[in-house]
């Protein structure tokens, strides 16, 4: 039998030779073996009598038992009836075994059938399950309420599966699983419980669970691939033997009976485990697309072009999904688009604050791991997820988590956090699953609805705790045009920072901890990469650029096609299309910002211009800062010119600039390797002119001339309040002497009491500077260079060089704020 993954080239040519429609296809992801699409495809025809596809049954005669999933006396006697109503199953050489029922008896009558040894010869065990359809309503996002109520359970009680059955019998479906010999079940126990050492008195446990398994990956075949959850999670996990000798060992370190540590063990994989079914997903993918709905467009804006990539990415080893957070709909966002295709959706992550009475219910049928925030010191709780996250890449089934660990205040992305992430790539070491691929995920959106919370954290405020609140808001808004985006980046795999022969439990400390990293880094900057410009965030960087400084809507249109010009050049991702560069396009774009009071319009005679308006400079650029991080470069190379022009030795100095700025700025940017990041100024300022070498070579006025040469200048609009905050701490920090900073908070505090002063002398640009975020950043660098805490003799000399450092970059964004305004024809 062919086991390789089925391409998905060879899959759509199969689909085309055989006739199956594109729907058709869509419902057959769910079967990811060449094997299974080969039956399922080439079968189709002379199946589609039964109400699944029938799968391959036994060449030679043989009794037929039935291995039958029953939860009432109503489903038991519909599949006795459909066994009846179709003879090639077995005829009267047929005996039914119930498996699973709600009399709660185990595998008892499949025991005493096994070992009553009545079966005689090699019989064919045939799994059979009833479902019940939900209502198309939740999936279209119609009547979600009523969709809802009507599908709280999974199963219908036996009332009302006798109603259902008269009202809507479309909805009840007998599924087949793939069958089997019973020599070859045996065969496979041997060579997977067996071979750890379990006994084969255990042997009908392990047909059961196999019968399961074949009838959820039918069920899936009908319901689509969209529905693969991990029923049998808490058995499987519980009964593996080499975590039950994991469990006795711990039990004798921390002198415990292993009955203790099994009791806790069970307890707390309950408390995080996720625990979806085909219903709960429906209802949860439901409550999910109505609150994307609530103010953004009906429509999620993807590429299907990658979400093909990822159904073969998922065919062929287990994906994490590590998605960018900016809004509390992020992963709602990329559940929803998954889901509406077809996809599995991927478990995620929340804190066990989260799971409370109806909130936690949904979520945790949703594919939500609760964890608690703290368990580093409870070691039967870390055993426990360990042994879990195995399970879950061993199962291939999807992870998905924010890279960042919270959502970004300003906009730009945050440094990773390394928990998920160490626990991943520890399982990877013990499961040699060296084809998990981690795929960095960007949502974007036109606007934010908690952008108004982010401004006021970022002014001091103290954050609001989550409560019920944000649910009702995102669920009680009346829609608008404003976009999502999603988009998948090119994946990180671990053998891109190891070969694959390194990849075991043998792997140091050290190199475990480089492997974490450098698998984060690289997924941030890939997740920066598919990040979207849009039109909102490129006019508020043009815009926030300029301070209080009006443009009128032909200047913005001009300097909006210079910003282009470049984008296209660079084959940057954008959304919106030819709008981007249209007077029209940026006309209601600008009207929409009005309408959020982001951006301030005044008429008169001469016609329109538009503005940031006053207290609304935080929100504009948490917008631009989205995608700030395309130009960062262009802005140190700007800077890094300009500063040449004053030496002797232009090429040296600008070398070295370049290098000091980035130094500068690393804990706000996500630079490259010291030998990239100057490949990338290279070929940045080749673009500009082939012959900048040479011309930057002939000393300063041709320094200054390159920099002439650039359209449009960026630096102002892209660093300017990261200067600015700066620039009020490393003055704050100068004030001290040699003083150390006791407290960073209330140093924090005082930064903002300075840069408010700072603001009403000028001495800062805007407002946007008076941020929280940017100064506890900003003591980030400080602490580092040993200006914040240290006791040295020379702190006050060290603190003046900081400070002169970046007043003399505050300066070179001056001189470069006149360039640009003075080639402005508005």
């Amino acid at each position: 039998m062919n086991n390789a993954p089925c391409s998905l080239a060879r899959r759509k040519r199969l689909a085309e030779e055989h006739g199956v429609s594109e729907p058709e296809l869509q419902v057959l992801w769910g079967h990811t073996r060449s094997s299974e699409w080969e039956a399922l495809i080439v079968g189709r025809e002379e199946n589609r009598v039964s109400e699944n596809v029938v799968l391959q049954m036994p060449e030679i005669e043989t009794k037929t038992v039935f291995l039958v999933e029953a939860g009432s006396t109503f489903e038991l006697n519909r599949i006795k009836k459909w066994i009846a109503e179709h003879s090639q199953h077995g005829g009267t050489n047929a005996k039914i075994v119930v498996i699973g029922d709600s009399r709660g008896n185990g595998h008892q009558e499949l025991k005493d059938v096994l070992n009553s040894g009545e079966l005689g010869g090699d019989p064919w065990l045939q799994p059979l399950r009833v479902i019940w359809k939900p209502s198309e309503d939740v999936r279209t996002g119609a009547s979600f309420l009523r969709s809802f109520l009507a599908n709280k359970f999974e199963k219908p009680g036996r009332i009302r599966q006798r109603l259902m059955n008269r009202s809507g019998p479309d909805r009840l479906q007998v599924a087949e699983g793939q069958g089997a010999l019973l020599s070859g079940v045996k065969e496979r126990f041997e060579e997977t419980w067996g071979a750890e050492g379990v006994r084969e008195t255990r042997l009908p446990e392990f047909v059961a669970r196999q019968a399961v398994i074949a009838l959820d990956r039918a069920e899936r075949s009908i319901r689509g691939a969209r529905y693969k959850v991990a029923r049998l999670l808490m058995g499987d996990i519980m009964s593996s033997p080499s975590f039950q000798r994991d469990l006795g060992a711990l039990a004798g370190t921390l002198g415990k009976s292993l009955s203790e540590v099994e009791s806790e063990t069970k307890t707390y994989l309950d408390e995080m485990s996720a625990r979806q079914t085909p219903v709960t997903l429906d209802i949860a993918m439901g409550l999910y697309r109505r609150a994307c709905r609530s103010a953004h467009d009906a429509e999620i804006d993807y590429v299907p072009a990658e979400l093909d990539a990822l159904r073969e990415w998922m065919d062929e080893a287990p994906v994490v999904l590590l998605v960018t957070h900016k809004s509390m709909l992020d992963t709602m966002a990329v559940s929803t688009v998954l889901f509406d295709h077809n996809i599995p959706v991927p478990l995620t992550f929340g804190g066990i604050n989260l799971n409370t009475f109806g909130i936690g219910w949904i979520a945790a049928n949703a594919g939500i791991i609760f964890l608690r925030r703290a368990f580093q010191n409870n070691d039967i709780y870390k055993a426990t997820f360990r042994r879990y996250v195995d399970y879950m890449i061993e199962k291939r089934f999807s992870l998905m988590w924010a890279l960042e660990g919270t959502r970004s205040r300003t906009g730009k992305l945050l440094p990773p956090r390394y928990g998920l992430m160490n626990y991943v790539s520890e399982s990877i070491l013990r499961t040699k699953m060296h084809g998990l691929r981690f795929v960095p995920v960007s949502v974007s959106y036109d606007q934010i609805t908690e952008v108004d919370d982010y401004v006021k954290e970022q002014r001091g405020e103290d954050k609001k705790p989550e409560g019920a609140s944000w649910i009702i808001r995102f669920l009680t808004g009346k829609g608008s045009e404003h976009k999502i985006y999603v988009r998948f980046g090119e994946p990180v795999l671990a053998t891109d920072v190891f070969p694959a022969e390194k990849l075991d439990e043998s792997l140091s400390g050290a190199d475990r901890k480089k492997l974490v990293e450098q698998v984060a880094i690289r997924v941030a900057r890939r997740l920066n990469d598919a990040t979207p410009i849009n039109l909102t965030s490129l006019l508020t960087l043009i815009l926030l650029s300029n301070g209080p400084r009006a443009r009128t809507l032909e200047g913005l249109t001009r300097t909006v096609g210079s910003w282009m010009d470049l984008v296209d050049a660079r084959k940057i991702p954008v959304v919106g299309g030819d709008k981007l560069r249209t007077a029209e396009g940026i006309e209601t774009t600008l009207a929409s910002l009005e309408h959020n009071g982001v951006v301030t319009r005044h008429d008169s005679g001469l016609g329109a211009v538009f503005r940031i308006s006053p207290g609304q400079y935080h929100k504009a650029a948490y917008y631009r800062n989205t995608v700030i991080h395309y130009f960062v470069t262009d802005s140190l190379i700007e800077l890094a010119l300009l500063h040449a022009a004053e030496q002797k030795d232009t090429e040296l100095a600008f070398w070295r600039e370049i290098l000091a700025l980035r130094d500068l700025l690393k804990f706000e940017f996500y630079f490259a390797t010291r030998e990239d990041f100057l490949k990338e100024v290279r070929e940045k300022l080749s673009e500009r002119n082939p012959d900048w070498e040479a011309v930057l070579q002939k000393g300063e006025a041709s320094a200054r001339s390159l920099l002439d040469q650039f359209e449009p200048l960026v630096a102002q609009g892209v660093l300017r309040s990261f200067i600015d905050a700066y620039q009020v701490l490393a003055d704050t920090l100068s004030q001290r002497g040699t003083a150390p900073v006791e407290d960073k908070r209330e140093f924090v505090e005082l930064c903002m009491t300075h840069g408010s002063q700072a603001h009403l002398l000028q001495r800062v640009f805007s407002e946007e500077s008076l941020s929280k975020t940017l100064y506890e950043t900003a003591y980030k660098l400080a602490d580092h260079r040993g200006l914040a805490t240290s006791t040295d003799g020379n702190m006050a000399n060290d603190r003046m060089i900081f400070a002169e450092q970046v007043r003399s970059v505050s300066r070179r964004l001056d001189i470069l704020l006149g360039l640009s305004v003075s080639r402005q024809t508005d």
